[in-house]
């Protein structure tokens, strides 16, 4: 289930006996001092949460908050997101880990409804992203959503074999050669009008090529201006890597955009 949906059905849960307790918890360090203050917030928030005494808080909840959050801080469960949401609620039978691919500001409430701004701005900062792996002969289209689940489509061209000759055949080799890139040249224009279905679409807004140097320049060129525009950067790839690997490549160039798009936000408040 996608980010957005899952945040509608968070929208519609109804007051009970407990309240509910609602943590965002930023899981992507640079250092070990980054992550102990994310250790420390939580510890903190914790404790102060106990010591409030709110009517109906249940310690199963915080209980759950406080394994869910260390599993987090000790990098055992979902070490590729930087971001998680937490939604706790006994009465409702709320347990709800969200992960994203976009950090969170720390923040830890309990109140009669899960708290959803900063899930609803990740949805309206951070749409579907694209990272694209071409090489001469196949292409990737990875469509990674706010919550950094993948969707993943593989495109093959039938491009003919490349066949050594010797020097009596240079003139054959030549025309064939010809023959070659002009498949190729097609097989690039066909990726790119794939990409840009899924780019409009999904209303993608970040796109990162992956591929070697030879081919990702030359099937960059056969993207509409447009789309050419968001491209935020180029990570290596081969076709035998994992989707995994590929897309932690492009992980940086992503949250770096969606960084700049957030500062521009708070600029224009």
């Amino acid at each position: 289930m996608d980010l957005k949906t899952r945040m509608t059905e968070l929208a519609r849960t109804e007051p009970s006996s407990t309240p509910v307790v609602s943590v965002y918890l930023n899981t992507h360090w640079r250092d070990e001092h980054q992550r102990d203050r994310v250790r420390v917030f939580l510890k903190n928030a914790l404790a102060e949460a106990r010591a409030a005494r709110v009517a109906g808080l249940s310690e199963a909840d915080l209980h759950w908050v406080e394994s869910e959050g260390g599993a987090l801080l000790n990098q055992t469960s979902m070490t590729e997101a930087r971001g998680v949401a937490l939604f706790a609620c006994e009465a409702a039978g709320l347990r709800e880990i969200l992960p994203s691919r976009a950090s969170f500001e720390n923040l830890f409430r309990v109140a009669e409804a899960p708290v959803l701004r900063p899930l609803a701005e990740l949805v309206e900062l951070a749409p579907p992203a694209l990272v694209v792996f071409v090489d001469a002969e196949s292409a990737r289209l990875m469509l990674v959503s706010p919550d950094g689940a993948v969707e993943e489509e593989v495109l093959r061209a039938d491009v003919p074999g490349h066949h050594r000759r010797g020097g009596w055949a240079q003139m054959a080799q030549s025309r064939y050669q010809r023959h070659i890139q002009d498949h190729r040249a097609r097989h690039f224009a066909a990726v790119a009008e794939a990409v840009v279905g899924l780019v409009d679409e999904h209303e993608v807004r970040r796109i990162v090529l992956a591929g070697d140097p030879p081919n990702v320049p030359v099937f960059r060129e056969q993207l509409p201006r447009r789309i050419a525009d968001l491209v935020v950067g180029t990570v290596t790839g081969a076709h035998h890597e994992a989707t995994a690997v590929m897309v932690g490549r492009a992980a940086e160039y992503l949250s770096r955009a969606q960084a700049q798009q957030e500062a521009a936000a708070v600029t224009r408040r």
